[in-house]
């Protein structure tokens, strides 16, 4: 599972063949426990101690207090126009952000690694970062050399479209998440 809008997943993936209540996991330093609703909820809670936990948003698991961090519906897909207006938005506000004019950026997430491009007219950069930062590699390259990396690493996205995708920098600004 990934949280729209960023550009790594929330933690490994994780079985969902469990009936209302998952053993615990951990990641991100948090007590993690997955409960399904009847509805076709999924929530993410993190353990909270008794002493803080909240009076809404909690669920009361044996003699613990779990807190809800995310609400994932499982059945239904969920929209991205939300993200989307959310980057049209601040991309409107140069003083903040003032790179994100006419430039396309692509991320994609593969075999533990985050693959980062970031095209401009002419100007294309590439970065590979794994889970140690210190061995990130970090290229320069030709619109032609982007489009291969991409190809090959995600075979997925035919050179049409990604050629396309470029094509519309000149117009808007854009996020391109594989």
């Amino acid at each position: 599972m990934t949280e729209p809008g960023t550009r790594r997943p929330l933690f490994e993936a994780i079985p969902l063949d469990f009936d209302q209540e998952s053993p615990e996991y951990h990641f991100h330093f948090l007590r993690s426990k997955f409960f399904r609703r009847d509805d076709g909820i999924l929530l993410w809670c993190a353990y909270a101690p008794e002493e803080t936990a909240p009076s809404t948003y909690a669920i009361e698991s044996g003699d613990e207090f779990w807190k809800v961090q995310v609400i994932y519906r499982l059945d239904q897909r969920r929209s991205r126009k939300y993200f989307v207006d959310r980057l049209h938005y601040w991309a409107g506000i140069p003083s903040l952000m003032p790179y994100t004019h006419q430039i396309a950026y692509i991320c994609a997430y593969k075999d533990n690694k985050l693959f980062s491009y970031v095209y401009q007219r002419h100007l294309v950069g590439f970065k590979v970062e794994g889970e140690d930062l210190s061995e990130s590699e970090i290229q320069l390259l030709t619109p032609y050399e982007m489009i291969d990396s991409i190809m090959e690493n995600f075979p997925q996205y035919t050179r049409d479209m990604i050629q396309s995708a470029m094509d519309t920098v000149d117009y808007c600004s854009r996020l391109y998440c594989l």
